[in-house]
């Protein structure tokens, strides 16, 4: 004979009954925990930057756009006084700072005042770099007078030029300098 097969029943346990009871209690305490979750560790550190200067406060960046502004007022009134500056100002500007290095020119202007104090040239040299040119040069026959002479020269001249090193050697026959001139990069 065939055997009956059992037919299985469900026996419901007591949380089965507590949570078919009460899902809507269980649902509203999970999304109060979820709240209050996002509220600790979200919203409320977010909250505490907004405060006391922090990266987050509206004090601080008014503060810094208040400064902008005024930076920016400025950068316009520059404009306007650039925008007024004449041509032939701004040519004489380009002879007192370069806007490159141009070492001809300049070699030219000294070579001009070398040939006036009447120096003759034993060696030089030239090198350039990060806005400035260093020129050394090596003369003779340079008395205190002419030398006091060629640098009034160099220090009338339209281009600026900084004497940064003088030195004499074999007892006051050799006269030693170190120019510098400067260019825009």
């Amino acid at each position: 004979m065939a055997k009956k097969k059992k037919e299985k029943t469900f026996k419901a346990r007591w949380y089965h009954r507590v949570l078919v009871r009460y899902w809507f209690v269980i649902i509203i305490i999970i999304m109060i925990g979820l709240f209050a979750f996002e509220y600790f560790f979200v919203i409320q550190p977010k909250i505490r930057e907004t405060k006391n200067g922090k990266s987050l406060d509206v004090k601080t960046h008014e503060n810094i756009l208040s400064q902008q502004r005024e930076y920016l007022k400025g950068l316009k009134e520059l404009e306007e006084k650039a925008d007024n500056i004449k041509e032939d100002e701004l040519e004489k500007l380009d002879y007192v700072v370069a806007q490159d290095a141009d070492l001809p020119k300049i070699l030219n202007k000294i070579d001009i005042l070398i040939k006036q104090s009447d120096f003759d040239v034993v060696k030089y040299g030239v090198g350039w770099e990060n806005g400035e040119i260093t020129m050394t040069f090596s003369f003779t026959n340079g008395g205190y007078q002419m030398v006091k002479k060629f640098l009034g020269k160099i220090e009338s001249n339209i281009r600026i030029m900084d004497v940064t090193n003088i030195s004499l050697k074999e007892v006051g026959n050799i006269l030693s300098l170190t120019i510098k001139s400067y260019y825009l990069e």
